[in-house]
């Protein structure tokens, strides 16, 4: 259980260091600049993405405690 926390805290801390890193960059890896809207988009997709990690990882977590 300590581990499976600990592993849930490198995983938001990686998360939120996306997150600024999208926020504070002026432009893209093509040199584009990228407006507030064109952010608000990856940062959506990002926190998506991140959901659907935490969903899985919950949902295993819950089969598992139930197996016990």
């Amino acid at each position: 259980m300590k581990a499976w926390k600990a592993v849930q805290w490198v995983q938001l801390g990686i998360f939120l260091g996306v997150c600024l890193w999208v926020l504070l960059r002026p432009s893209d890896g093509h040199g584009a600049r990228e407006p507030l809207r064109v952010k608000a988009l990856s940062l959506g997709l990002w926190a998506a993405f991140y959901g659907i990690v935490l969903a899985i990882e919950w949902g295993l977590r819950r089969v598992r405690r139930k197996r016990r």
